[in-house]
């Protein structure tokens, strides 16, 4: 399956190993960091569905990019604001 998709990489025994190092070292680093993959790929995929559901309501493209932008600033600072407010007051 592999030769079928990378053909042209696998011509030589270098570009071989250099690619199968590359792809080890990948998932190597996928199954170590897996939580914080999971976040990345969660946060992209609503990301994503937010902006579709902007589309399909007709705002335009940079209507659509400036409403995300403002929504995803006004989550971080509300989340770095209770960070702070949760490790200085020790709110339990």
């Amino acid at each position: 399956l592999m030769e079928l998709f990378f053909r042209k990489w696998l011509t030589s025994d270098k570009r071989a190993f250099v690619m199968i190092f590359i792809f080890a070292f990948a998932f190597t680093s996928f199954i170590t960091w897996i939580h914080i993959f999971t976040r990345v790929l969660v946060l992209l995929a609503a990301a994503t569905l937010f902006r579709l559901d902007l589309q399909r309501a007709k705002f335009k493209r940079w209507q659509s990019l400036t409403l995300l932008l403002l929504t995803c600033l006004t989550s971080y600072t509300a989340g770095v604001i209770s960070h702070i407010i949760w490790t200085n007051y020790g709110i339990s």
